[in-house]
C-alpha cells in the first residue's frame, strides 16, 4: 500500500470520530498543504493526520508538522490540530497546537 492510500485511510477514520461529534467535514485531498481534514460544527478544526506502524516512528514528522503549525497566523474559533494513529492502537495523541 502506498503511503497516499495508508494516509487517506486514516483521514477517513479521523473523519468518522468528527462526524460521530456532531462536525461536518471535508478531506484536503492531494493538496500537499499543512491539514488533511477541515471539521465545521461550533467551531473550525483544522486537523494534520499523521500515521505509523510503531515505536516512535512519528515524533520527527510530528515534530516538522508542529512548527508549521505554529508559524501560521492564528484565527478566532479555529483549533490548529494534530492527531496522530498508530496502526493496531488506534489513536494515540489528539493535540490543539493552538
Amino acid at each position: 500500500m502506498t503511503n497516499y492510500k495508508s494516509g487517506r485511510r486514516y483521514e477517513y477514520k479521523a473523519i468518522e470520530v468528527l462526524e460521530e461529534a456532531g462536525y461536518k467535514c471535508c478531506r484536503t485531498a492531494g493538496s500537499h498543504g499543512i491539514y488533511d481534514v477541515i471539521a465545521v460544527g461550533a467551531n473550525v478544526r483544522l486537523i494534520q493526520i499523521k500515521s505509523f506502524e510503531k515505536g516512535n516512528d512519528w515524533k520527527h514528522d510530528y515534530g516538522k508538522a508542529k512548527e508549521k503549525i505554529e508559524e501560521m497566523k492564528e484565527l478566532p474559533g479555529v483549533s490548529y490540530e494534530i492527531w496522530i494513529y498508530q496502526k493496531h492502537k488506534g489513536w494515540i495523541k489528539q493535540e490543539v497546537i493552538k
